[in-house]
């Protein structure tokens, strides 16, 4: 796991290599074999432009459900950038299985208060990156670059304005893992 903190727009890491080799088997694994029950292809007539409403799944899962590999992952990645939750906090481990349709995106947003972390990482050979920007309305001032089991983490402020898009014809597949914490 080689871990590189980011500054601009705002802090956040890359983690390359980010599953062990044996945690990643188990893990597309897994993606095969969810991804064979569906068709994530998007038909649009025109193709040039973008869809919010085209195919996207996403399988949601709580501590006990998640893989044993994806687990022991994470929590090496949360020692590496040193994260402490908040004081009196109870935070839980959430982790989304996220497939998008070719030609889509997803818009700028940044994540609900009762997400203190989140941690993307890229699945595939080929893909498009998480889009970041300095302000919600403002233009894109950078991308993390895709990478085959690439991480990107970043803790959740008021600035961490973000969004994704597809621009192949073929699936973007991404884990998603969140610390999360109740809603108050």
């Amino acid at each position: 796991m080689e871990v590189t903190c980011e500054t601009y727009p705002w802090k956040y890491y890359t983690v390359d290599d980010f599953f062990t080799h044996d945690e990643l088997q188990q893990v597309e694994q897994k993606l095969d074999t969810w991804i064979e029950h569906h068709d994530y292809r998007n038909r649009l007539v025109n193709t040039e432009e973008f869809s919010r409403t085209g195919t996207r799944a996403d399988r949601h899962f709580k501590n006990d459900e998640i893989p044993s590999g994806v687990y022991d992952a994470h929590t090496r990645m949360l020692e590496a950038v040193r994260w402490q939750p908040p004081a009196g906090s109870e935070p839980f481990l959430q982790m989304q299985f996220s497939i998008m349709g070719n030609r889509m995106s997803y818009p700028v947003h940044n994540d609900i208060a009762e997400k203190l972390t989140s941690t993307v990482v890229y699945l595939g050979d080929d893909g498009n990156g998480t889009l970041l920007y300095e302000t919600r309305n403002g233009p894109v001032v950078k991308e993390a670059e895709w990478r085959h089991n690439r991480a990107m983490y970043f803790e959740r402020t008021d600035d961490t304005w973000h969004a994704y898009h597809n621009l192949r014809d073929n699936i973007r597949t991404t884990i998603i893992l969140n610390m999360m914490i109740e809603k108050t």
